[in-house]
């Protein structure tokens, strides 16, 4: 049985925050973004787990941030009634 091997949590958060502070942009446009050097492979993962906890949207033309942290909007999305 071969391990994963997991990412430190810093190289998420830099990733995390790059997109955050973005516009819409490819991968290839992030990489050249991050302070730090990251494989392919690991930026993957990366992308995949924030798009599984619904922070980005990833498409044909590139990765953005979706995710909204105000409260109020959660609250008026949450006391919706569907039509």
């Amino acid at each position: 049985m071969k391990k994963e091997r997991i990412k430190p949590l810093s190289t998420n958060l830099i990733v995390e925050r790059v997109i955050k502070e973005g516009n819409l942009m490819t991968i290839t446009e992030l990489k050249r973004e991050l302070p730090i050097k990251i494989t392919n492979k690991t930026l993957k993962q990366i992308l995949e787990y924030l798009e599984f906890k619904g922070k980005i949207l990833t498409g044909s033309k590139g990765i953005l941030w979706i995710y909204n942290t105000n409260t109020n909007l959660r609250n008026a999305i949450a006391k919706c009634h569907e039509l």
